[in-house]
């Protein structure tokens, strides 16, 4: 596992000739003829995408794969064609890779060449990342209909993230490309990156109606092509080029040749290790029960329907959010690192979708919810070197270092201290976020519902027996699905497939502080060792408690002393003398987390099947088991967000989507295996715990 990948420094860009030049590879981004019609010509015409793309049925499906980003003009002319084309209702997934970013302010003077492509240039500047790390960017545009995937990394190691790879004999692509972008720059000027491994991964990921296009007609781009499995053709070039290459997958080659063609690749060379992440869903229809309606299951049941599932959202209280999502204002942020341990990793990735997945709901529901920023004040066991430290490998936009003067200016009250500022995150009421969630013809919602059992048919799909209890009687009700999901936070231990996961059960209690005149002047949430949200229906929330032994559903007054004391740290925020507690209102909810504080989010292991198949990991934990495949099918969990739920569940949907539907995954195969729930089963076995 890469836990520290490095942060990338924006490709320098010069010009030549009025276009942009890159100095490394002695080589323009795009022609000089016509950099926009050599791209329709080359990667449109000989992909032949706009009959593809009338073609598709309603809510339809077309990936992308894109060697070398550059400027983003071939996404955009793309992009162009799409919108003409395509369904309203159908996506398109642009998985692209890119070893050397160019800064937001490099592509805004490259893309101004094109001033027909104004409009949309405009919004992929605005969604572009002002971190770039060895990441993946997962980035919704033009109301969703197109989902850019922008990998930082080599062209073979970023598109080696969307297949698993731990043992050879066990190498699952997770989404396969419908058409192939074969761009960069010539084989003569960056030979690295047109290598066997590339070719190879090109192969695993492509199926028998996989198209390829490239504006060279190289030779060993021919024939590498050509080895994995490839028809490849000479076409005329465009403008000065005589000769280009485009084709389609025929397949893979002859099992007798299938070595000696790919003795160089990156999955023969792979280092072996015993396969226990792989798994691959095949739901066999479109229909999805998602249990839970709290933050994550219908963020989950979003995701799902509007890839066309038909979901059921089955929920035991009257309504969402009632349960550890319900307090009246949540906070969208997280704890950020200088380290890259996963940890780290996952929050920088997950605030940064999160703040851009609620804009719509910011917009659209301005009375619940505001991105006014976070101060993140120095905690006690936080100095002031370690949150510079922090600041310093950010880019401004996610967080910033400020002075006590500077945060006291943008709280609009008086503040000790200073810290980091994240100028777009915010908060919102979860109960209001979830309701508008859920409003979409594709979710059918079911409240006053138990879920009793669920078994497997057999055929993978699942079994459930519900009860609705109403106020004078309960009905039970068995239905079939074809993929299970479920987002019932520490519920999920009732269930015999899902008992196994170490699932903890955290108290907290918020405290409800009336507003007053001076209070009402907060203009930003403030966290320190509690947490502070500006005046909502005239109070405040404050909070929140962590109480990791104690069950009591009732709020005590010690813990709102506990979360009021927080508030001395803050110059006359109150304006007057704080009420005493016991004249205070609040709510407890229960957290669910795991014992590593990140979340549960995948497929489900067999327990008693995973235990007995490995193991002899006991006896040895590197030794190398050659059996996968260990998990219930069309099974899956989101679970265990912890107190970061709104910032770690909009990718963590997005990811269970992705799964459910083989397509391009939002996050990178180690960040998979870190929220991989079997990973402490794995554990548990290689300790002897099992």
């Amino acid at each position: 596992m890469n836990a520290n990948p490095p942060i990338h420094t924006p490709h320098t860009l010069s010009w030549s000739e009025g276009l942009p030049f890159s100095t490394q590879f002695g080589d323009v981004y795009f022609s000089i003829d016509s950099g926009l019609e050599e791209s329709r010509h080359v990667f449109h015409q000989h992909n032949n995408l706009a009959p593809r793309w009338q073609a598709l049925p309603a809510q339809g499906q077309f990936v992308i794969g894109e060697t070398g980003f550059g400027t983003g003009l071939n996404f955009l002319a793309a992009v162009e064609l799409w919108l003409r084309t395509a369904p309203e209702d159908a996506r398109l997934y642009y998985l692209t890779v890119e070893k050397f970013p160019l800064s937001k302010i490099e592509l805004q003077q490259a893309l101004a060449l094109w001033p027909d492509l104004s409009a949309l240039s405009q919004a992929l500047i605005a969604a572009y990342p002002d971190q770039l790390e060895t990441e993946i960017y997962p980035l919704s545009l033009f109301n969703g209909r197109v989902q850019l995937l922008l990998t930082i990394d080599d062209a073979t190691a970023g598109f080696n993230q969307q297949i698993h790879r731990q043992h050879p004999d066990f190498i699952v692509a997770k989404t396969a490309v419908d058409a192939w972008f074969l761009d960069g720059f010539a084989p003569s000027k960056n030979a690295d990156m047109w290598s066997s491994e590339l070719f190879a991964t090109l192969a695993l990921l492509s199926h028998p109606e996989t198209t390829f296009a490239t504006y060279t007609s190289a030779g060993m781009v021919r024939r590498g092509l050509a080895q994995v499995g490839f028809a490849v053709a000479k076409q005329k070039g465009f403008g000065r080029k005589r000769e280009m290459l485009s084709g389609r997958f025929r397949g893979p080659p002859p099992a007798e040749d299938e070595k000696k063609n790919t003795a160089d690749s990156a999955h023969i060379r792979l280092k072996k290790t015993t396969p226990w992440q792989a798994f691959k869903l095949q739901p066999s229809g479109r229909r999805a029960c998602v249990i839970g309606a709290g933050i994550a299951g219908c963020h989950t049941a979003r995701a799902l329907a509007e890839l066309g599932w038909q979901v059921t959202l089955v929920e035991a209280k009257a309504a969402p959010a009632l349960m550890a999502s319900g307090n009246a204002q949540g906070i969208v942020y997280a704890k950020l690192s200088p380290k890259r341990h996963p940890q780290g990793r996952f929050n920088i990735t997950s605030l940064s979708y999160a703040q851009a997945a609620y804009r719509a709901f910011w917009q659209a529901r301005p009375d619940h919810g505001d991105a006014c920023g976070v101060l993140q004040l120095a905690a006690k066991d936080e100095t002031a070197e370690q949150q510079s430290a922090s600041a310093a490998t950010l880019a401004p936009s996610l967080a910033r270092e400020v002075t006590a003067e500077q945060a006291s200016e943008l709280a609009g009250l008086a503040l000790n201290n200073g810290g980091l500022y994240l100028p777009n995150a915010g908060w919102l009421n979860p109960a209001e976020l979830c309701a508008w969630l859920i409003q979409h013809p594709n979710i059918n919602s079911r409240f006053h519902t138990n879920i009793e059992t669920f078994e497997a048919t057999g055929d993978g799909r699942w079994h459930i027996a519900s009860t609705t209890h109403t106020q004078v009687t309960s009905q039970t009700e068995c239905f079939d699905t074809d993929l299970l999901v479920l987002c019932c936070a520490d519920q999920a231990k009732h269930f015999a497939h899902t008992q196994h996961l170490p699932l903890k059960r955290i108290r907290g209690q918020v405290t409800q502080l009336p507003a007053t005149e001076t209070s009402q002047q907060l203009k930003t949430v403030v966290t320190q060792e509690g947490y502070l949200a500006p005046a909502f229906g005239n109070s405040h929330c404050v909070g929140a408690t962590f109480n990791l032994k104690l069950d009591d559903p009732a709020p005590r007054h010690e813990d709102h002393r506990a979360n009021l004391a927080f508030l001395t740290n803050l110059k006359d925020f109150y304006g007057q003398a704080l009420p005493d507690a016991s004249t205070l209102s609040g709510r407890v909810g229960f957290r669910c987390t795991s014992p590593d504080y990140l979340p549960l989010v995948g497929p489900v292991a067999k327990e008693d099947e995973m235990a007995e198949a490995y193991a002899l990991l006991a006896k040895n934990a590197k030794r190398v088991i050659p059996s996968a495949h260990h998990y219930w099918p069309n099974l899956l969990v989101n679970l265990a967000h912890g107190s970061r739920g709104l910032a770690y569940t909009p990718i963590c949907a997005q990811y269970i989507a992705a799964l459910a539907n083989n397509l391009p995954v939002p996050i990178r195969q180690d960040l998979c295996a870190a929220l991989n729930p079997a990973r402490f089963l794995v554990r548990d076995i290689a300790r002897g715990k099992r």
